[in-house]
């Protein structure tokens, strides 16, 4: 949630919260506790994870590689030309071990 700097479950408001979660508000997830590695691949121009959410979040995670790309917004990663080079083989040497 970005106005209140929490990672958070979805809030679907008080009443719809409380039949999925079982409370008003919805669950807060604890970055802290995933212990796993984590590559992040962000961009300096997204309007939904902009760069002080993600500094807030890269301290509490695991992180093992983190590709900046200044001039990526938020859906860059699917759509931009220039993904294949810039993250793709990243990610596919990432997955089949090839740090």
């Amino acid at each position: 949630n970005i106005r209140d700097k929490q990672f958070q479950h979805f809030d679907y408001g008080e009443r719809e919260n409380l039949a999925r979660y079982g409370q008003k508000t919805p669950p807060v997830y604890d970055p802290s506790k995933v212990k796993v590695p984590v590559a992040i691949f962000r961009g300096g121009n997204d309007w939904l994870a902009d760069n002080q959410d993600v500094a807030w979040l890269l301290p509490q995670l695991n992180v093992t590689h983190d590709v900046y790309i200044p001039y990526y917004e938020h859906l860059d990663p699917i759509f931009a030309f220039d993904a294949v080079t810039l993250m793709y083989k990243d990610i596919i040497n990432i997955i089949m071990g090839k740090n």
